[in-house]
């Protein structure tokens, strides 16, 4: 079992870390809302692997990521089951996004940040597709069911949550209800589509 991305479950002692709490492996950060680009949290980096610091912070975070991710996948024994935790930490403040990324998108007039979210999710995307290209590769997609979830609605200005009223930090729908799908060869194909 592996958690890779944003853990946010507890760290203030070593018995609350992924480690100790049932994973094999874990890369990522501890708190919330690190930067993406250099891992700083307030005044410390936040930027771990298992239980010790990660030198590699200094990186867009997403990319360190995909790279944990495929040495896990391309080292994985096929034969055994796997679990992959991936709470990535887009999209989430800060909003940041590479340049290669956000270029790709014109500014908006309406909400100055929706630019830079929109460029934080196809990063997410990209990452969650190369996962997926990964277990194709090794040939366990055919055994994989893959969930993404939101944790909440979307944010004020940068997301949308019509035809809900609301947003992240309410308590009306639009806060509280994410959406959710579920995809990969187990699911059968008589189910695929449907909600």
């Amino acid at each position: 079992t592996h958690m890779v991305g944003k853990w946010h479950e507890g760290l203030f002692q070593p018995a609350y870390l992924p480690v100790n709490r049932g994973f094999d492996t874990s890369s990522g950060f501890m708190w919330g809302n690190a930067d993406h680009m250099n891992q700083v949290k307030d005044c410390a980096v936040d930027s771990w692997k298992n239980t010790a610091p990660d030198p590699r912070n200094g990186s867009y975070d997403s990319y360190v990521y995909r790279d944990d991710l495929t040495k896990i996948i391309n080292s994985h024994n096929v034969a055994e089951p796997l679990f992959l935790y991936l709470p990535l930490h887009n999209v989430h403040v800060p909003l940041q996004a590479p340049p290669e990324w956000l270029n790709k998108y014109d500014i908006n007039s309406t909400c100055a940040d929706r630019r830079t979210y929109q460029a934080m999710v196809s990063v997410a995307d990209n990452v969650t597709g190369h996962v997926v290209e990964l277990l194709k590769k090794k040939g366990m997609w055919d055994n994989t069911i893959l969930v993404v979830s939101a944790d909440n609605g979307g944010a004020p200005c940068s997301g949308s949550n019509y035809p809900l009223k609301g947003c992240k930090y309410t308590f009306f729908e639009g806060g509280v209800r994410a959406l959710a799908f579920a995809n990969g060869g187990l699911i059968p194909d008589k189910m695929r589509g449907k909600s």
